[in-house]
């Protein structure tokens, strides 16, 4: 990638295609990778399996954009890029199209002798209305607290 934020067009490409290499190919030999339910891959060959078993079961229709990027610059040899997403048509786990997602990526670039790579990626859900999740009987569980700042938009 000859610039930081182009990890976005290219992690789109690949979902568009549903090329879990290339997803993985983003990625420098060993790095870290959290999705939005907090599962953790160390290594460019876990990235790839994890996004082909989603493609396989969970992605296979889906659309991925992003609809707003930020790009910062630290030095002139590492940057972080934020990118906001959002996913149509996932399968849920009975069959049913769900509906529309949206997030944040935040992707660790590093510009190596082979163009920009990411070193560290973690990927967030957006829950619009609430500011935290709690345990509620095993289970995750969005929070809404009214009264809060974030509820407000401060």
């Amino acid at each position: 990638m000859s610039t930081p934020g182009e990890v976005l067009t290219r992690f789109a490409g690949a979902w568009e295609r549903r090329d879990a290499q290339a997803i993985a190919d983003l990625f420098v030999p060993d790095p870290e990778f959290v999705n939005v339910t907090g599962l953790w891959w160390h290594t460019p060959k876990r990235i790839a399996m994890a996004h082909a078993f989603g493609f396989e079961k969970i992605f296979g229709n889906s659309h991925l954009e992003f609809v707003e990027e930020k790009v910062r610059m630290i030095g002139e040899e590492a940057a972080v890029v934020h990118g906001r997403w959002r996913v149509i048509n996932q399968d849920s786990a009975t069959g049913d199209t769900t509906d529309p997602r949206f997030g944040i990526f935040i992707f660790v670039m590093e510009k190596t002798g082979q163009g920009w790579k990411a070193v560290a990626a973690q990927n967030t859900d957006v829950v619009e209305g609430h500011e935290s999740i709690a345990v509620v009987d095993g289970k995750s569980v969005p929070q809404s607290y009214e009264d809060s700042p974030t509820s407000r938009g401060l």
